[in-house]
Protein backbone atom coordinates (compact mmCIF):
# COMPACT_ATOMS: atom_id res chain seq x y z
CA UNK A 1 0.00 0.00 0.00
CA UNK A 2 2.86 2.40 0.82
CA UNK A 3 4.36 1.93 -2.65
CA UNK A 4 0.97 2.75 -4.18
CA UNK A 5 0.61 5.95 -2.20
CA UNK A 6 4.15 7.08 -3.11
CA UNK A 7 3.54 6.42 -6.81
CA UNK A 8 0.26 8.35 -6.79
CA UNK A 9 1.99 11.29 -5.06
CA UNK A 10 4.75 11.27 -7.67
CA UNK A 11 2.16 11.40 -10.46
CA UNK A 12 0.40 14.38 -8.89
CA UNK A 13 3.64 16.29 -8.19
CA UNK A 14 5.20 15.83 -11.63
CA UNK A 15 2.04 16.60 -13.57
CA UNK A 16 1.49 19.85 -11.64
CA UNK A 17 5.09 21.13 -11.68
CA UNK A 18 5.48 24.39 -13.65
CA UNK A 19 7.10 24.07 -17.05
CA UNK A 20 10.56 25.62 -17.49
CA UNK A 21 9.89 29.13 -18.78
CA UNK A 22 12.35 30.77 -21.16
CA UNK A 23 10.29 33.90 -21.78
CA UNK A 24 10.49 35.75 -18.48
CA UNK A 25 7.69 38.29 -18.15
CA UNK A 26 5.61 39.85 -15.41
CA UNK A 27 4.19 36.53 -14.22
CA UNK A 28 7.69 35.29 -13.41
CA UNK A 29 8.63 38.63 -11.85
CA UNK A 30 5.80 38.21 -9.35
CA UNK A 31 7.34 34.93 -8.12
CA UNK A 32 10.74 36.37 -7.16
CA UNK A 33 9.84 37.27 -3.59
CA UNK A 34 8.84 33.65 -2.91
CA UNK A 35 11.96 32.07 -4.43
CA UNK A 36 13.88 29.88 -1.96
CA UNK A 37 17.06 31.36 -0.54
CA UNK A 38 19.05 28.57 -2.19
CA UNK A 39 18.13 29.96 -5.62
CA UNK A 40 19.08 33.49 -4.57
CA UNK A 41 22.39 32.15 -3.27
CA UNK A 42 23.03 30.51 -6.62
CA UNK A 43 22.30 33.81 -8.39
CA UNK A 44 25.06 35.26 -6.22
CA UNK A 45 27.58 33.18 -8.16
CA UNK A 46 26.69 34.69 -11.53
CA UNK A 47 28.82 37.19 -13.48
CA UNK A 48 27.08 39.45 -16.00
CA UNK A 49 27.99 41.91 -18.74
CA UNK A 50 25.27 44.46 -19.52
CA UNK A 51 25.63 47.05 -22.29
CA UNK A 52 23.01 49.80 -22.32
CA UNK A 53 22.11 53.51 -22.30
CA UNK A 54 19.65 55.57 -20.25
CA UNK A 55 16.84 53.09 -19.46
CA UNK A 56 19.55 50.52 -18.79
CA UNK A 57 20.99 53.00 -16.31
CA UNK A 58 17.57 53.10 -14.65
CA UNK A 59 17.63 49.32 -14.41
CA UNK A 60 21.10 49.42 -12.86
CA UNK A 61 19.85 51.86 -10.24
CA UNK A 62 17.09 49.40 -9.41
CA UNK A 63 19.63 46.58 -9.04
CA UNK A 64 21.73 48.75 -6.72
CA UNK A 65 18.66 49.62 -4.68
CA UNK A 66 17.65 45.98 -4.16
CA UNK A 67 21.21 44.98 -3.26
CA UNK A 68 21.52 47.85 -0.79
CA UNK A 69 18.16 47.05 0.77
CA UNK A 70 18.86 43.35 1.36
CA UNK A 71 22.31 42.19 0.21
CA UNK A 72 21.90 38.74 1.73
CA UNK A 73 18.97 38.05 -0.61
CA UNK A 74 19.59 40.28 -3.63
CA UNK A 75 23.21 39.34 -4.10
CA UNK A 76 24.11 40.89 -7.45
CA UNK A 77 26.35 43.92 -6.96
CA UNK A 78 27.13 46.38 -9.74
CA UNK A 79 30.52 47.33 -11.16
CA UNK A 80 31.20 49.59 -14.12
CA UNK A 81 33.52 49.43 -17.09
CA UNK A 82 34.23 52.15 -19.60
CA UNK A 83 33.34 52.38 -23.28
CA UNK A 84 36.21 52.22 -25.76
CA UNK A 85 35.05 54.56 -28.53
CA UNK A 86 38.08 53.76 -30.70
CA UNK A 87 37.29 50.06 -30.85
CA UNK A 88 33.54 50.33 -30.30
CA UNK A 89 33.39 47.95 -27.34
CA UNK A 90 33.21 47.69 -23.59
CA UNK A 91 36.62 48.08 -21.94
CA UNK A 92 37.88 44.77 -20.58
CA UNK A 93 38.77 45.16 -16.88
CA UNK A 94 42.28 44.56 -15.60
CA UNK A 95 41.01 42.40 -12.71
CA UNK A 96 38.80 39.28 -12.85
CA UNK A 97 35.02 39.65 -12.61
CA UNK A 98 33.97 38.52 -9.16
CA UNK A 99 30.99 36.18 -8.67
CA UNK A 100 27.81 38.06 -7.88
CA UNK A 101 28.67 41.00 -10.13
CA UNK A 102 26.89 42.80 -12.94
CA UNK A 103 29.45 44.71 -14.99
CA UNK A 104 27.60 47.52 -16.74
CA UNK A 105 28.81 49.53 -19.70
CA UNK A 106 26.99 52.71 -20.73
CA UNK A 107 27.70 52.85 -24.46
CA UNK A 108 25.24 55.66 -25.16
CA UNK A 109 22.76 55.90 -28.03
CA UNK A 110 24.68 55.69 -31.32
CA UNK A 111 21.80 54.05 -33.23
CA UNK A 112 20.36 50.56 -33.02
CA UNK A 113 22.64 48.95 -35.64
CA UNK A 114 25.72 50.38 -33.98
CA UNK A 115 24.50 49.13 -30.60
CA UNK A 116 24.39 45.58 -31.97
CA UNK A 117 27.92 46.01 -33.32
CA UNK A 118 29.21 47.33 -29.99
CA UNK A 119 27.78 44.34 -28.15
CA UNK A 120 29.24 41.97 -30.74
CA UNK A 121 32.66 43.66 -30.48
CA UNK A 122 32.55 43.56 -26.69
CA UNK A 123 31.99 39.81 -26.70
CA UNK A 124 34.17 38.79 -29.65
CA UNK A 125 37.03 41.29 -29.57
CA UNK A 126 37.24 42.59 -26.01
CA UNK A 127 36.79 39.13 -24.47
CA UNK A 128 33.50 39.52 -22.63
CA UNK A 129 32.47 35.85 -22.72
CA UNK A 130 33.14 32.64 -20.76
CA UNK A 131 36.07 32.88 -18.35
CA UNK A 132 35.32 36.61 -18.00
CA UNK A 133 31.54 36.41 -17.42
CA UNK A 134 28.79 33.81 -17.46
CA UNK A 135 25.96 35.91 -18.91
CA UNK A 136 25.91 38.65 -21.56
CA UNK A 137 23.00 40.99 -22.23
CA UNK A 138 22.44 44.03 -24.42
CA UNK A 139 19.36 46.26 -24.36
CA UNK A 140 18.03 48.72 -26.88
CA UNK A 141 16.21 51.88 -25.78
CA UNK A 142 12.69 53.07 -26.53
CA UNK A 143 14.20 55.48 -29.08
CA UNK A 144 15.19 52.44 -31.18
CA UNK A 145 11.63 51.84 -32.36
CA UNK A 146 12.79 51.28 -35.97
CA UNK A 147 15.15 48.43 -35.02
CA UNK A 148 14.96 45.22 -37.03
CA UNK A 149 14.19 42.10 -35.01
CA UNK A 150 15.62 39.72 -37.62
CA UNK A 151 18.98 41.49 -37.46
CA UNK A 152 18.97 41.17 -33.69
CA UNK A 153 18.08 37.49 -33.79
CA UNK A 154 20.73 36.76 -36.41
CA UNK A 155 23.50 38.48 -34.43
CA UNK A 156 22.49 36.83 -31.15
CA UNK A 157 22.33 33.41 -32.81
CA UNK A 158 25.83 33.89 -34.22
CA UNK A 159 27.19 34.77 -30.78
CA UNK A 160 25.48 31.74 -29.25
CA UNK A 161 27.07 29.47 -31.82
CA UNK A 162 30.53 30.95 -31.35
CA UNK A 163 30.44 30.99 -27.54
CA UNK A 164 28.31 28.02 -26.41
CA UNK A 165 29.53 28.27 -22.80
CA UNK A 166 28.22 31.82 -22.39
CA UNK A 167 24.56 32.51 -21.72
CA UNK A 168 23.12 35.23 -23.96
CA UNK A 169 19.94 36.84 -22.70
CA UNK A 170 17.56 38.34 -25.25
CA UNK A 171 15.59 41.47 -24.35
CA UNK A 172 12.51 43.28 -25.58
CA UNK A 173 12.62 46.99 -26.35
CA UNK A 174 11.31 49.12 -23.48
CA UNK A 175 7.97 50.71 -24.26
CA UNK A 176 6.46 54.09 -23.37
CA UNK A 177 3.14 55.30 -22.02
CA UNK A 178 2.26 56.55 -25.50
CA UNK A 179 -0.19 55.00 -27.96
CA UNK A 180 1.54 56.46 -31.01
CA UNK A 181 3.00 54.72 -34.06
CA UNK A 182 6.43 54.48 -32.47
CA UNK A 183 5.03 52.41 -29.63
CA UNK A 184 3.26 50.22 -32.18
CA UNK A 185 6.66 49.63 -33.82
CA UNK A 186 8.15 48.66 -30.46
CA UNK A 187 5.34 46.17 -29.94
CA UNK A 188 5.90 44.65 -33.37
CA UNK A 189 9.61 44.21 -32.66
CA UNK A 190 8.86 42.70 -29.27
CA UNK A 191 6.30 40.27 -30.66
CA UNK A 192 8.84 39.01 -33.20
CA UNK A 193 11.52 38.50 -30.53
CA UNK A 194 9.04 36.77 -28.20
CA UNK A 195 7.92 34.44 -30.97
CA UNK A 196 11.50 33.48 -31.81
CA UNK A 197 12.51 32.89 -28.19
CA UNK A 198 9.35 30.87 -27.49
CA UNK A 199 9.81 28.69 -30.57
CA UNK A 200 13.55 28.18 -30.14
CA UNK A 201 13.96 27.93 -26.36
CA UNK A 202 15.94 31.14 -25.94
CA UNK A 203 15.98 33.07 -22.67
CA UNK A 204 14.13 36.38 -22.97
CA UNK A 205 14.08 39.21 -20.44
CA UNK A 206 10.70 40.61 -21.43
CA UNK A 207 11.20 44.13 -20.14
CA UNK A 208 8.22 45.48 -22.08
CA UNK A 209 5.80 42.99 -20.55
CA UNK A 210 6.99 43.90 -17.08
CA UNK A 211 6.68 47.62 -17.82
CA UNK A 212 3.09 47.16 -19.00
CA UNK A 213 1.83 45.59 -15.76
CA UNK A 214 1.08 47.62 -12.65
CA UNK A 215 1.98 46.31 -9.16
CA UNK A 216 -1.39 44.53 -9.01
CA UNK A 217 -0.77 42.71 -12.29
CA UNK A 218 -3.17 44.76 -14.42
CA UNK A 219 -1.86 45.16 -17.97
CA UNK A 220 -1.84 48.52 -19.76
CA UNK A 221 -2.79 48.06 -23.42
CA UNK A 222 -4.19 49.88 -26.43
CA UNK A 223 -5.65 48.74 -29.72
CA UNK A 224 -3.99 49.46 -33.06
CA UNK A 225 -5.16 48.10 -36.41
CA UNK A 226 -7.01 45.30 -34.68
CA UNK A 227 -4.01 44.27 -32.59
CA UNK A 228 -3.56 44.52 -28.85
CA UNK A 229 -0.42 46.50 -27.97
CA UNK A 230 1.27 47.09 -24.64
CA UNK A 231 2.03 50.50 -23.17
CA UNK A 232 3.97 51.31 -20.05
CA UNK A 233 2.06 51.62 -16.79
CA UNK A 234 2.22 55.35 -16.05
CA UNK A 235 3.21 54.79 -12.43
CA UNK A 236 6.63 53.50 -13.51
CA UNK A 237 7.72 56.68 -15.27
CA UNK A 238 7.74 60.43 -14.69
CA UNK A 239 8.39 61.32 -18.34
CA UNK A 240 6.60 58.51 -20.17
CA UNK A 241 9.73 56.55 -21.06
CA UNK A 242 12.44 56.45 -18.41
CA UNK A 243 11.91 54.50 -15.21
CA UNK A 244 11.26 56.26 -11.93
CA UNK A 245 12.19 54.65 -8.60
CA UNK A 246 9.12 52.41 -8.61
CA UNK A 247 9.77 51.31 -12.18
CA UNK A 248 13.46 50.76 -11.51
CA UNK A 249 12.81 48.37 -8.64
CA UNK A 250 10.05 46.61 -10.57
CA UNK A 251 12.29 45.82 -13.53
CA UNK A 252 15.17 44.92 -11.20
CA UNK A 253 12.92 42.26 -9.68
CA UNK A 254 12.36 41.03 -13.23
CA UNK A 255 16.12 40.81 -13.69
CA UNK A 256 16.25 38.47 -10.70
CA UNK A 257 13.53 36.36 -12.32
CA UNK A 258 15.81 35.95 -15.35
CA UNK A 259 18.79 35.21 -13.12
CA UNK A 260 16.72 32.60 -11.28
CA UNK A 261 15.95 30.85 -14.56
CA UNK A 262 19.68 30.67 -15.28
CA UNK A 263 20.44 29.48 -11.75
CA UNK A 264 17.89 26.68 -12.13
CA UNK A 265 19.03 25.53 -15.57
CA UNK A 266 22.76 26.22 -15.78
CA UNK A 267 24.63 28.72 -17.94
CA UNK A 268 24.93 26.81 -21.21
CA UNK A 269 22.65 27.89 -24.02
CA UNK A 270 19.92 25.50 -25.13
CA UNK A 271 21.12 24.32 -28.55
CA UNK A 272 18.99 25.10 -31.56
CA UNK A 273 18.53 21.72 -33.19
CA UNK A 274 16.35 22.95 -36.01
CA UNK A 275 15.99 25.87 -38.38
CA UNK A 276 15.35 29.35 -36.98
CA UNK A 277 11.64 29.79 -36.50
CA UNK A 278 9.91 33.16 -36.47
CA UNK A 279 6.32 32.01 -36.17
CA UNK A 280 3.63 34.15 -34.60
CA UNK A 281 3.39 34.25 -30.79
CA UNK A 282 0.08 32.40 -30.94
CA UNK A 283 1.56 29.66 -33.10
CA UNK A 284 4.61 29.42 -30.87
CA UNK A 285 2.42 29.15 -27.79
CA UNK A 286 0.24 26.54 -29.46
CA UNK A 287 3.26 24.49 -30.53
CA UNK A 288 4.78 24.62 -27.06
CA UNK A 289 1.47 23.72 -25.45
CA UNK A 290 0.99 20.77 -27.81
CA UNK A 291 4.44 19.41 -27.02
CA UNK A 292 3.83 19.80 -23.28
CA UNK A 293 0.43 18.15 -23.50
CA UNK A 294 1.86 15.19 -25.42
CA UNK A 295 4.78 14.86 -23.01
CA UNK A 296 2.48 15.07 -20.00
CA UNK A 297 0.11 12.49 -21.46
CA UNK A 298 2.94 10.06 -22.16
CA UNK A 299 4.21 10.43 -18.61
CA UNK A 300 0.75 9.98 -17.12
CA UNK A 301 0.06 6.88 -19.17
CA UNK A 302 3.43 5.42 -18.20
CA UNK A 303 2.87 6.19 -14.53
CA UNK A 304 -0.62 4.70 -14.54
CA UNK A 305 0.71 1.57 -16.20
CA UNK A 306 3.26 1.33 -13.39
CA UNK A 307 0.48 1.72 -10.87
CA UNK A 308 -1.43 -1.17 -12.43
CA UNK A 309 1.68 -3.36 -12.21
CA UNK A 310 2.17 -2.47 -8.55
CA UNK A 311 -1.47 -3.25 -7.78
CA UNK A 312 -1.26 -6.59 -9.53
CA UNK A 313 1.85 -7.56 -7.59
CA UNK A 314 0.17 -6.51 -4.36
CA UNK A 315 -2.92 -8.63 -5.12
CA UNK A 316 -2.36 -10.93 -8.11
CA UNK A 317 -5.80 -12.53 -7.79
CA UNK A 318 -7.67 -9.21 -8.09
CA UNK A 319 -8.77 -7.88 -11.47
CA UNK A 320 -7.74 -4.24 -11.82
CA UNK A 321 -9.80 -3.53 -14.90
CA UNK A 322 -13.30 -4.95 -15.12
Amino acid sequence: MLRIVVLICLIVVVVTLPVDCQVIGNNELCQVESLPQSVMDSIGNQRWLFTHASVGGNMIEGMKSLHSYNPSRYKLAVASTGFDSNNNCAVFPSSPTLPGTVVECDRGNPGWEQKYTIFENSVCNAGWHDNAVDVCMDKLCFIDNSADANTYISKMSALESRFPNTRFVYTTIPITTSTDNENIQRNQYNQAVRAYCSANGRLLFDIADMESHDPNGTESTFSAAGSNCQSMYSGYSDDGGHLNQSGQQHIAMGWYAVAASIASNGTANIPNTGPITTSSPAAASSSTGTKLAIGGSIFLITALAGLVIVLRKANPNRRIIK
